[in-house]
């Protein structure tokens, strides 16, 4: 594959998904450039997190190991050089025995060996590396993508929080005026100690939650600067990515399950495990090798003469038993190429389920906030009805006590329903591998490169991202 057909989604709804959630992230910029975006924010945790780099380190250590499988199939050559002293001592049938003085020598040794046939050792181990590369890929497309919807989920976090904790002061500010107005008509005779005592507590609790509000400020807060790798700023409202996402759960079910970047890599990860099978029954067939050996030498019987010898063999080394071990190393490799099978069914499984998941709680989400919006409304209506009779006596203080409350309680109510939704549109984006590109990013080059193609392969695999493919020599 010279060029990677991201998710194998088509190019004309790509780019229309894509601008669809560009203009609407370009639209929420404004002329702030000083705030942060939630596409600066991603941008920055991809550049910054660690667990991404070490990833990416992991992806150019296997393209070296590629080359190392490659290398198999190229001569080697070895050279030895000795230099020292000797003497020799014979000691015939009859007794006699002779002795040599010690005498200088010197010597070089040249040896190329050639495999001619290894039992498919090597056409195996590159055809295995080759999928390890592409899992590797894949597993950075993956990661970038968790990484980013890690981003996001901060970033409305902050947002949630912000909005809770102006929701918990306003309920404060609302108790303080409510308890001004408790003690006024206390101090005109028009109310009890016991009114006033109940306002006293309302508010100290409203006090608590204020408190509380902050430290989850700070906790979110924190997540932000564990993923971004810094402080968050001045944050812009970010866009929804519903306009982003396929029209029906079926449809975005079909394309995780195919295409999302961990349900590739593992299926690239069985590809890699049936290949090793390959490499274990290797060991079982004679391997032959032309070796060219040339030695030189000088003073070796003691008086200065050279010495050259030449040499071109073929050499046939064929292990006929080793204790079971061959043939427990292929039983070994069929039962991890069975348990790479297992991993990849189950991770299709669990994309799916997020994704169901994730569409759920956006669709939820977005029938439930126009009705807790017409609650909320409702309450604060009643609130200001049960204000006017408290003042005439037809209502309790606890009654508008109860009613501020619950005001609260719905404003809050409100703005994890809408955070819920905008996260969990963003989430399903993510379980396709289409979060980073629907933001406008890049994908880091080591998920975009595929493994370069090598005439030294000698080997015949269709590398595909969505399917079991298995390789062959060529015919």
């Amino acid at each position: 594959m010279s060029r990677l057909s991201f998710l194998s989604v088509p190019a004309s709804g790509r780019r229309m998904m894509c601008a669809a959630l560009t203009v609407a992230l370009a639209g929420a910029l404004g002329s702030a450039s000083q705030a942060d975006t939630l596409r600066s924010v991603v941008r920055d945790a991809l550049r910054t997190n660690p667990e991404l780099a070490a990833i990416r380190f992991n992806r150019q250590a296997i393209d070296h190991e590629l080359r190392a499988a490659r290398g198999l199939g190229l001569p080697s050559v070895d050279v030895r050089s000795n230099i020292g002293t000797h003497r020799d001592s014979v000691k015939t049938r009859l007794g006699i025995e002779t002795t040599d003085p010690w005498h200088y020598h010197r010597d070089l040794s040249l040896v190329m060996s050639q495999r001619i046939f290894d039992g498919y050792e090597r056409a195996h181990e590159v055809s295995r590396q080759k999928h390890r590369v592409e899992s590797a890929r894949w597993r950075v497309a993956d990661t970038a993508n968790s990484i980013a919807l890690r981003a996001v989920q901060a970033y409305f976090e902050i947002g949630r929080a912000i909005a809770v904790l102006a929701a918990a002061k306003s309920n404060y500010n609302q108790l303080i005026a409510l308890r001004s107005r408790v003690m006024a008509r206390v101090r005109a005779g028009h109310g009890d100690r016991a009114e006033a005592s109940e306002a006293g507590s309302r508010v100290a609790n409203a006090q608590a939650l204020v408190i509380e509000a902050q430290a989850r400020l700070e906790d979110a807060k924190t997540l932000f600067r564990t993923v971004v790798g810094r402080m968050p700023g001045r944050l812009k409202s970010a866009p929804g990515a519903r306009k982003a996402l396929p029209r029906t759960l079926a449809i975005a079910i079909q394309e995780a399950r195919r295409a999302a970047p961990s349900v590739v890599a593992t299926e690239h990860d069985a590809v890699a495990a049936r290949a090793a099978i390959g490499s274990a029954y290797s060991r079982l067939y004679p391997k032959l090798n032309l070796e060219i050996s040339g030695d030189a030498g000088r003073g070796l019987d003691g008086r200065g003469d050279r010495d050259v010898d030449a040499r071109a063999m073929l050499v046939v080394r064929w292990t006929l038993f080793n204790g079971g071990i061959n043939r427990a190393r292929i039983s070994e490799a069929r039962a991890r190429a069975d348990e790479a099978g297992s991993i990849a069914a189950n991770t299709r499984r669990q994309v799916e389920q997020q994704t169901r998941v994730s569409w759920t709680a956006m669709t939820a989400a977005g029938v439930r906030v126009p009705v807790l919006k017409r609650r909320l409304t409702l309450l604060r209506k009643t609130r200001a009805a049960y204000s006017s009779q408290f003042m005439t006596g037809e209502r309790r203080l606890l009654d508008l006590l109860d009613a501020q409350n619950e005001i609260f309680l719905a404003d809050a109510a409100l703005r994890t329903e809408i955070f819920v939704g905008q996260y969990n549109a963003y989430r399903v984006l993510a379980s396709m591998g289409q979060l980073v590109w629907a933001l406008g990013l890049e994908l880091p080059s080591e998920a975009v490169r595929p493994h370069r193609r090598s005439v030294l392969d000698g080997w015949s695999a269709r590398v595909s991202p969505h399917q079991h493919v298995d390789a062959g020599p060529h015919k």
